[in-house]
């Protein structure tokens, strides 16, 4: 799990078209809403760190030498209290067809926060095939676009499908729409 700062960072450091050669699998985009129940802990938590940059101490970091680009904020709380988790497997990790998501280190996308099972619920991602998501018995459930999954039985999943493990809410990016997103977030202010 990473900052969306830093994908930020890195989107205007090596260039959109390096960019998305480097980052081919679908993301989620934590919501700034911090679930229904208002948990703060995911701001904390998410970034690994205390919010210690501004909006606008950022437009001033994100400046890549001669290119002037500039993190446009049309809301500030925009890019605070988000983290992005790729949907990849974990070198090494057990059960190949699947990518787990859970408390736990040893899931393929680690999500270490108290509402969160061990072994919350997994993606099934196969070349040429639709995203699948499944809960996987989990305490505070696994919603997509405001349904409750059925424990273990795989549901597709769309561009932009909206994904709530316990009170935590994600958007789903294809590579492709999060490029577009990041190219919005660094247009050059006007």
């Amino acid at each position: 799990m990473r900052p969306l700062e830093e994908y930020i960072r890195e989107y205007v450091r090596v260039g959109p078209e390096r960019f998305r050669k480097q980052h081919t699998s679908h993301l989620l985009v934590s919501r700034a809403d911090f679930g229904e129940d208002g948990d703060r802990e995911f701001n904390t938590v998410a970034t690994g760190i205390r919010r210690t940059m501004r909006p606008e101490a950022m437009r001033n970091t994100l400046e890549a030498g001669s290119q002037e680009h500039l993190l446009h904020l049309a809301e500030p709380e925009l890019v605070e209290a988000r983290a992005v988790l790729e949907i990849v497997k974990r070198p090494g990790g057990p059960f190949s067809e699947r990518i787990s998501v859970g408390r736990t280190r040893a899931s393929d996308m680690h999500l270490p926060l108290t509402k969160i099972s061990k072994f919350h619920a997994y993606f099934t991602v196969s070349e040429g095939a639709p995203i699948m998501l499944a809960d996987a018995g989990s305490t505070n459930g696994t919603f997509l676009d405001g349904e409750k999954l059925p424990p273990k039985q795989p549901m597709e999943v769309d561009d932009g499908a909206v994904i709530r493990f316990g009170p935590y809410t994600f958007e789903l990016y294809s590579p492709d729409r999060f490029g577009e997103f990041l190219e919005k977030l660094t247009e050059p202010s006007p």
